[in-house]
């Protein structure tokens, strides 16, 4: 079989239509197409409904990291395989990376700075200019992408969404207020900040923790915003400026692309029946205590026990 590969097809005028055509007169021909812009492939897909498998290539987890990096190759585990079996799979990897010559703390900070986008082997000794990389990235989604997928965003309209996109990377993880955020942004209507906040969603660039019942596919106000994962907060706010609280937040709330995360009444996230909450290794239990299926999610641990679980784990969801 024969294949034809397309890079940013999304950059061409009525590509999905082309490819169409292409499936259509060549039936035999297998076609890989990619783009820089989900928000375009996902938009374009309905030509290609019946045609297509459509995968969406999510920023680079813990455990990809590590097995790209030569240290071993490691197995998904499950939400439930995470809150009931931790400690043993934990153990199992721990003794892997020792095997290796590292330790999954060590590998789990350093992912943290860069492991999230496979362009920062390009600069594995030089931080500094993978994250000008990484948010040069963003502004092209923004400049280029966004008003080649939707025409009717102005100039102006543009200049707004990266003054949103900074004053969210000063604040995150934060409740927003969406009339302080309309009157910093000279905005006068509330569904145009959602919407735009939408686009901030839809490039991967900010997620959108909602409670029960709310999304913001209906422009319903988010409960708390986050940048996409802890290398975002690092490129748009600088290291200086980073509290490892919500770094960590931002790293368990990245672990969960498949999942619906929800904001709880108590704890950080919501998965199924199971609640989270993020921590240093000392967090008190009594924080979570007496709830049913609730779980601490806890930095600089090797290895939990019990409702303890190490945060780095989190990192082989998928």
């Amino acid at each position: 079989m024969f294949s034809c590969c397309f890079d940013e097809i999304h950059k061409y005028r009525e590509w999905s239509k082309e490819l169409k055509s292409i499936t259509d007169s060549f039936p035999g021909l297998r076609i890989i197409a990619s783009g820089s812009s989900v928000l375009s492939i996902w938009r374009g897909s309905h030509d290609l409904s019946r045609r297509a498998v459509l995968r969406q290539l999510s920023p680079m987890s813990f455990r990809e990291w590590l097995t790209v990096r030569g240290l071993g190759h490691f197995q998904t585990v499950s939400v439930s395989e995470l809150v009931s079996c931790h400690r043993t799979v934990a153990g199992h990897i721990v003794q892997q990376l020792r095997d290796a010559g590292t330790t999954v703390l060590s590998e789990f900070g350093r992912y943290l700075k860069t492991g999230y986008y496979p362009y920062a082997f390009e600069h594995e000794n030089a931080l500094a200019d993978f994250l000008l990389t990484l948010e040069q990235s963003v502004h092209a989604t923004i400049e280029t992408d966004l008003p080649a997928l939707f025409p009717s965003l102005t100039g102006a309209s543009i200049q707004k969404i990266k003054q949103l996109l900074s004053i969210i990377s000063g604040l995150v993880p934060f409740k927003p207020d969406m009339a302080g955020l309309k009157r910093s942004l000279q905005i006068g209507d509330e569904r145009t900040l959602k919407t735009y906040l939408k686009h901030l969603e839809d490039a991967g660039i900010v997620r959108c923790l909602h409670r029960q019942g709310k999304t913001l596919n209906n422009l319903d106000k988010p409960e708390k915003l986050y940048l996409d994962n802890p290398n975002l907060m690092l490129a748009l706010t600088g290291e200086s400026g980073i509290d490892m609280g919500n770094m960590r937040e931002t790293f368990l709330l990245s672990c969960f692309r498949s999942e619906n995360v929800l904001a709880p009444a108590r704890g950080d996230f919501q998965v199924g029946r199971y609640v989270f909450e993020v921590g240093g290794k000392n967090k008190s239990v009594k924080q979570s205590a007496n709830q049913p299926d609730s779980y601490l999610a806890l930095d600089q641990l090797e290895i939990g026990m019990g409702n303890k679980i190490p945060l780095w784990l989190f990192g082989f969801l998928y």
